[in-house]
């Protein structure tokens, strides 16, 4: 469990996009979600995939990136594939576009068509 947002988790999550980029699959949001309720950061991948092919499909190209991790800071369960259709995303997109390419933004206790974001980092919202 991800409590703690640390220099190395996010260069961990970043890592894990780009190898998930280098298999050509269509990542289109990647971000870190902190949830106040669980105390708890969640690597969040959307793709289009969820949509047509299930969760189960991206999580398998997910769980071959963990594996090439020899320290372990991320597993499976700190991370939640999305449909590109889904309503937190596209309340995010509404406040932020990142276009392709991955970048490093913190967005903290915002609030996007009134729904508060109480803390997330963000590599990529198309």
């Amino acid at each position: 469990m991800v409590n703690i947002l640390s220099e190395r988790i996010i260069q961990t999550g970043r890592e894990i996009v780009e190898k998930l980029d280098n298999m050509n699959l269509s990542i289109t949001s990647a971000l870190w979600l902190y949830s106040a309720e669980a105390n708890q950061w969640r690597l969040v991948l959307v793709s289009p995939l969820v949509r047509q092919k299930g969760p189960r499909h991206l999580y398998k190209f997910v769980q071959s990136c963990l594996l090439k991790f020899s320290d372990r800071l991320i597993s499976l369960s700190d991370i939640t594939v999305l449909d590109d259709r889904n309503n937190m995303i596209n309340i995010l997109k509404g406040a932020i576009k990142t276009g392709k390419t991955l970048s490093s933004i913190r967005f903290t206790h915002n609030y996007v068509n009134g729904v508060l974001i109480e803390d997330a980092y963000i590599y990529r919202i198309t």
